[in-house]
């Protein structure tokens, strides 16, 4: 079986929600861009071999993953007077991280053509790690952009 990278189509497959064209800026920088995440774009595009690139994506993990957690911990103290707006607030992230997981269980399970047995290589651990840094992204955006909206509504 000739392998290829996965693109966002097989994402797209397994139901995932992508980012808008416009992506806000992170929370701590409203209306601009963040240094951090352009270097580390960079550094991707311009990485040489295979363990640079993984190298970075790895950090890119990180990146996503702490301004992910930085929106969610927002919009906790946004709401921390409304106990039923933190209430949903915990159980929408409890069923994003419970889909996140299932899709990227599928996920892998799909780029080892279904065999559970296949020994998972650096294509495989590309391709997998790459959804798993859109999904989180996808989920970061998803709550920045939600807190702008209520703030900027007073809701």
């Amino acid at each position: 079986m000739k392998k290829k990278t996965i693109t966002v189509m097989m994402a797209a497959l397994l139901g995932t929600v992508f980012a808008p064209a416009q992506e806000p800026a992170p929370v701590n920088t409203p209306g601009k861009e963040d240094p951090e995440l352009t270097e580390l774009t960079a550094r991707l595009d311009e990485s040489t071999g295979d363990r640079a690139a993984n190298i970075v994506r790895g950090e890119l993990f990180a990146y996503w993953d702490r301004r992910l957690n930085k929106a969610y911990q927002a919009l906790m103290k946004y709401y921390a007077a409304r106990s039923s707006m933190i209430a949903e607030l915990k159980k929408s992230q409890r069923a994003w991280i419970s889909e996140r997981d299932v899709t990227l269980s599928f996920y892998r399970l799909c780029l080892k053509g279904g065999n559970a047995e296949v020994v998972e290589d650096g294509w495989f651990n590309v391709n997998a790690l790459s959804l798993e840094i859109s999904l989180i992204k996808d989920r970061c955006l998803l709550l920045e952009d939600l807190l702008v909206l209520v703030k900027d509504n007073e809701l």
